[in-house]
């Protein structure tokens, strides 16, 4: 199915005129539940730029219409199609809050690397991001850098090229850090959250994802 926003979800309207905006910029593409999850799953396509809070409005919406009540969360899948003035370069400057916002969801030793993290871009494409030298540093930059690609390259769908590089920690600059975040942020950074052959079953007892289906699928 590929329908706009509103001819979709005609209900599902959020509280701010600015993001009801922006949704008549989108195309929803797919509906789907995972019973083994318990999540509620829209597929989205987007030409303009929406920041990860504003996404997280909207699924709290789609929660209150269908999903809450029959023991679901919903998650909002983004693909972007933006126009050739974004790069990766200029990309990070626009949507390096929305990436904390959904790192710190997902897991705040990510989180707290990143926020400290210097991110030099040597091209439009190629980018070094430098952290502090610590083991936890190490033991969460290789999936770091997974969240990067994945955000710009399947996300964007843009090239894009991230090292990791280390820099000496300052004795007081320890930090802490939590179990990863629980939240419909968090799971889209989930290695399965973008891939092609996700196993995706429709429960007959799934009243909320039947009546999201129906919606969508009606008119």
């Amino acid at each position: 199915m590929t329908k706009a926003f509103y001819d979709a979800f005609p209900t599902v309207v959020p509280d701010d005129e600015e993001l009801s905006s922006l949704l008549e910029h989108t195309t929803v593409t797919r509906v789907a539940v995972n019973e083994k999850d318990a999540k509620l799953k829209i597929y989205l396509d987007a030409d303009r730029l929406i920041g990860k809070k504003e996404i997280a409005r909207v699924e709290q919406t789609f929660d209150e219409e269908f999903a809450s009540g029959h023991g679901l969360k919903t998650t909002i899948i983004e693909h972007f199609h933006l126009s050739r003035q974004y790069t990766p370069k200029n990309l990070m400057k626009a949507y390096r809050g929305s990436i904390l916002y959904e790192l710190r969801a997902y897991q705040k030793c990510i989180y707290t690397m990143f926020r400290g993290a210097d991110v030099q871009f040597s091209d439009d494409e190629t980018c070094t991001v430098t952290v502090e030298d610590s083991l936890v540093s190490r033991s969460y930059a290789d999936e770091l850098k997974r969240i990067l690609d994945k955000i710009f390259t399947q996300r964007f769908g843009l090239n894009f090229k991230c090292t990791i590089h280390f820099r000496r920690q300052e004795p007081a600059d320890s930090f802490a850090c939590a179990s990863s975040g629980t939240g419909a942020a968090a799971s889209a950074l989930e290695p399965a959250a973008y891939g092609a052959g996700e196993a995706v079953r429709e429960p007959a007892s799934s009243r909320a994802g039947d009546a999201a289906q129906r919606q969508a699928s009606s008119g």
